[in-house]
């Protein structure tokens, strides 16, 4: 476990690969804990790809002794650098992919779920421009109505307010707030159930343990994490 601690600390310095997700793999071997299976697959290939690269340049063969000049002769082409910060994009984006029922990872290019065997789903472009345009537009529609019923509240309680300064009986001045405080709840009730709609239309990525839907797949992979805690603690 001290070579792979080294292993990783050496690649947070070098900042290959995904920080957070080494950061934690750093901390469940300081734990002396059990690597996840995905966690350690993922550190083998960094440490295959960027710290024990089996990649040796080519030993230049012998040429035979010639008559010609030496100004005639061709001059070795230099490698150019590799840009590391390229690789370490595409890595990235090829990470990023999780699987919508189990929340594994998946690599680029990847139809279905190593784990699970879940199909992954693609969307066309042009319809998810198309939802996208309708989630906006439903967005502003709730911020309306919402904006529409704190108004009709306020001016509920007002006419309590009003009716209870002009010595109106307490009970016809008392109906009036009531009514507006309950207007407020119901509004509230009903925001928050119609935004959840719109989050689950908004994001495609649902943890395949508790259906918890994220906004983004580093909170799914996050998420997902947790869940599998509780699971091994439960087993």
């Amino acid at each position: 476990m001290g070579s792979l601690l080294n292993d990783v600390n050496i690649l947070i310095t070098k900042r290959v690969g995904d920080l957070s997700r080494l950061d934690h793999i750093k901390e469940t071997i300081e734990n002396n804990k059990q690597l996840y299976d995905s966690d350690r697959k993922y550190l083998d290939e960094l440490i295959d790809r960027h710290l024990f690269s089996k990649e040796t340049p080519d030993t230049p063969k012998a040429q035979p002794t010639t008559l010609k000049d030496d100004s005639s002769q061709e001059h070795p082409k230099k490698e150019e650098p590799k840009d590391t910060s390229v690789e370490i994009n595409k890595e990235i984006t090829s990470e990023g992919s999780f699987c919508g029922n189990c929340g594994k990872s998946l690599k680029q290019g990847t139809n279905f779920c190593p784990s699970c065997g879940n199909k992954k789903k693609k969307i066309p472009s042009s319809n998810k421009q198309m939802d996208t345009n309708k989630i906006e537009r439903t967005e502003s529609m709730l911020g309306a109505i919402f904006l529409g019923i704190v108004g009709f509240a306020v001016l509920l309680i007002g006419f309590g307010i009003v009716a209870s300064s002009l010595e109106m009986p307490a009970m016809f001045a008392g109906q009036y707030i009531i009514l507006g405080l309950f207007v407020v709840i119901i509004g509230g009730v009903i925001m928050y159930g119609a935004k959840r709609m719109v989050k689950k239309k908004k994001s495609h990525f649902v943890c395949g343990y508790c259906k918890y839907i994220a906004a983004t797949e580093r909170e799914l992979y996050n998420h997902s994490l947790v869940c599998e805690k509780k699971l091994a603690e439960e087993s």
